[in-house]
């Protein structure tokens, strides 16, 4: 299988090469952002997500972290040594490295790209007049200058993350690189391998800028997230064009006029129907297993086709290229497989070592792929002498060829159109499925092989006829259904026309109000019964010409004045209840009311008449003691009104009220001056009630907690923890590596006692 290529390299007419030039310029500015938006241009401290290192000076940072140690990062004061100190709270330091870290693992699970760096030094720069870009000149910016690779580790439990740089070289910020180029400003190169001196770095950059009036460097470490791996791409689009452009696989995808596309790429697939007889499997060096379709695809990637394979989730795409990788190494090929989402990088190559085919795999890029592994590896693969594999088992390929083939014409017979029937046996059995709990009809004894068109004519035509008498035999309302008598029907027949005859007088009698309400079929005579009960049962007061009036307005009178007793009845109650603080019916009747005392039980009055002087001046004596002690108390009285801010008493009940505010001085638990403002106080008790609920609330949820954590993972981020087993870590997605992180996070505050998956269900609380 083969197409001819004679004119595939031959250079692209004028017009296809415009066309793709077009389309690669296009690529190359979609990709990076120069304005004030991107950070590595307008960059700021104080957003939320950077950590500025205010000790020791850049330079010591970096060559303590060069020396391969994890520093920790603490606040203001002491901390562990080697510590690189911040100007943060130990409070807000831990969150802010840990969301830091969160965000680079879960950035290098998503896209494989690496976003934490120690940004060193930072340029204060402005454009001058005469620079091109017109629009920002009078704009300042801080761009980041030196960005050298980093990531933070998890350290001591209840401490945050340490601080360590990945094996990776430094970077000139290439944003900035960009911006300054179109200023006519070069950058000055960073030696491969060199050990960097940023004090050096610095000097000569200063001087390289050193005529723009207000530039100047910051000596600053700064630990921040960026992503520049867009600006890499589009310097490779810039410095490689022609290279790219020369490519036949880029002029196909960049040319999307059909007239203009070269035909190189177009190759017939394998038809399905043909995979065994084309591309068998024992003809291809398999790894794994692989169905007709995955082995199509391997077939055309050995034969040097490019092209896309489609299809859903769990459809085995990837073993399928684990297959492809496979065979062409079995054919002598290189392979460099790519993937924006590592985990399909991980899957791949998990499938291909268990294989057996881990020592032919060099990991690139990631985690394990710095300059010491990807060197140890390559030293490895040079020094290694390959071992010649164990025979495989014997196997009978002559069978296994039989039985494929047995299945293969088993599978064709399945699925051909047969005649007369015009469908294939997996429909008329799937036909047959859907008809399980359909009632079993007759069914003539023939045997498969003795089948002929004219008794299959006789069998459609029994079928028909039993189609049309079947209908009528299933109808549950037919008059002689379920009949299995075998003697005479006279006697039954007499007693039903009798019983039609008494129906027949019934329901003449009942004849105007069947016709009022419309009853005429006998299936509404439970109907016409309800009725007939009804009116028959209908109260007393109730006038008879109420049922034969013409006319319903005295009625909807009356049914008015009757709901509008009803509507004052019940507003009399909703004020008795108002004035009582209790319903109407909760009130005493008059004849348990106490009875009033008699005037006569009060003292008796003085008697004026039998009074003598002595006894008059002892009583106003008595008087006089009395108010000059009641005096007294008022007036103490009224200086604790005074002094408490309350209103003067008149009575003995507001010295009464006075004397449980005083009182209220003397508890632990006081309350707050606002809650005698006017209104105030049903706030409060409201607020009483909600403080209740969640204090109830929060012991409820320590009593489910405490059989399986200790106190020490309320310093965790459970929340996030407990949002990501909700949401995220399900069904397949707990076969990824965050999935397996988290847990080992949770498992290192689960008490012994507990087991970790009941503890992770509960993780919520």
């Amino acid at each position: 299988m083969g197409i001819r290529c004679d004119d595939d390299d031959r250079p692209e007419p004028g017009p296809a090469r415009d066309g793709a030039h077009a389309a690669l310029r296009a690529w190359r500015d979609s990709l990076i952002d120069l304005g004030d938006n991107n950070r590595l241009i307008n960059f700021t401290i104080g957003n939320g997500d950077a950590v500025q290192i205010s000790s020791p000076e850049p330079g010591q940072v970096v060559t303590a972290l060069s020396r391969g140690d994890r520093c920790a990062l603490t606040g203001p004061g002491d901390g562990p040594d080697p510590a690189f100190r911040t100007e943060l709270t130990e409070r807000a330091l831990g969150p802010l490295l840990r969301r830091m870290m969160r965000r680079a693992q879960q950035e290098h699970l998503d896209r494989g790209v690496a976003v934490l760096h120690l940004a060193l030094g930072l340029l204060h720069w402005r454009l001058a007049a005469d620079d091109e870009d017109a629009e920002s000149r009078t704009t300042s910016y801080t761009s980041p200058l030196l960005l050298l690779p980093a990531e933070l580790v998890a350290g001591v439990q209840g401490r945050p993350p340490d601080l360590r740089l990945r094996d990776a070289e430094p970077v000139f910020n290439p944003a900035l690189a960009l911006r300054l180029q179109r200023a006519g400003i070069s950058v000055p190169p960073l030696e491969p391998g060199a050990e960097l001196d940023v004090t050096r770095f610095w000097a000569g950059f200063t001087d390289t800028v050193a005529r723009r009036n207000g530039w100047h460097i910051e000596p600053a470490a700064v630990l921040t997230c960026l992503t520049f791996h867009k600006e890499a791409i589009f310097r490779d689009l810039q410095d490689n064009e022609e290279r790219i452009l020369a490519h036949p696989v880029v002029r196909a995808l960049a040319v999307t006029d059909s007239r203009r596309q070269t035909t190189r790429f177009r190759f017939t697939p394998i038809p399905p129907e043909d995979t065994d007889r084309l591309a068998p499997p024992e003809d291809v060096p398999l790894v794994l297993d692989a169905d007709s379709s995955q082995r199509a695809c391997i077939a055309a990637a050995l034969a040097g086709h490019s092209f896309v394979m489609d299809g859903p989730p769990g459809t085995g795409k990837s073993q399928t290229v684990a297959n492809m990788i496979g065979a062409l190494l079995h054919a002598g090929k290189s392979v460099l497989f790519v993937s924006e989402k590592v985990a399909a990088l991980d899957v791949v190559h998990h499938r291909l070592t268990e294989a057996g085919l881990g020592r032919y795999l060099l990991e690139l890029h990631g985690q394990k792929a710095g300059r010491r592994e990807v060197a140890t590896l390559l030293a490895a693969a040079a020094d290694e002498i390959p071992e010649i594999p164990a025979p495989a088992p014997t196997v009978d390929l002559a069978t296994l060829r039989d039985l494929r083939e047995q299945l293969t014409t088993f599978a064709y017979a399945m699925n051909e159109t047969r005649h007369p029937l015009g469908a294939s046996l997996h429909q008329v059995i799937g036909h047959c499925a859907a008809l399980s709990r359909t009632p079993a009809a007759p069914v003539p004894t023939i045997e498969p092989g003795d089948l002929t068109p004219d008794a299959m004519h006789r069998i459609r035509e029994a079928t028909d006829q039993l189609s049309r008498s079947w209908r009528s035999m299933s109808d549950p309302g037919l008059a002689w259904r379920d009949v299995t008598t075998r003697e005479p029907l006279d006697p039954a027949l007499s007693r039903a026309e009798k019983a039609l005859a008494a129906l027949a007088r019934a329901a003449r009698a009942a004849e105007p109000a069947a016709t009022a309400f419309r009853l005429q079929r006998p299936d509404d005579a439970e109907a016409l019964a309800r009725l007939a009960d009804h009116a028959g049962a209908r109260p007393g007061p109730v006038a008879a010409s109420w049922l034969t009036a013409g006319d319903l307005n005295p009625i909807r009178r009356a049914a008015d004045r009757h709901a509008t007793g009803l509507a004052a009845a019940a507003q009399a109650a909703a004020l008795a209840e108002q004035h009582a603080g209790v319903p109407w019916t909760a009130l005493p009747p008059l004849t348990g009311l106490p009875v009033v005392p008699p005037l006569d039980a009060l003292p008796a009055p003085v008697d004026i008449t039998t009074l003598t002087a002595g006894a008059a001046d002892e009583l106003a004596r008595s008087f006089t003691r009395a108010a000059e002690q009641l005096d007294v108390r008022r007036r103490a009285v009224d200086r604790v009104t005074a002094r408490l801010g309350l209103p003067p008493v008149h009575t003995v009940q507001d010295i009464s009220r006075v004397a449980t505010i005083v009182e209220l001085g003397d508890r632990p638990h006081k309350p707050e001056r606002f809650w005698f403002r006017p209104g105030t106080l049903p706030a409060v008790r409201t607020g009483a009630g909600v403080l209740r609920r969640a204090l109830e609330a929060l012991v409820a949820a320590e009593i489910q907690a405490r059989p399986y954590f200790s106190e020490a993972i309320l310093g965790q981020p459970v929340e996030e923890l407990a949002e990501r087993f909700t949401t995220v870590h399900r069904g397949m997605g707990r076969l990824r590596a965050a999935y397996r992180r988290d847990r080992r996070q949770v498992a290192e505050f689960v008490l012994p006692t507990a087991n970790l998956g009941d503890a992770i269900s509960r993780i919520g609380t």
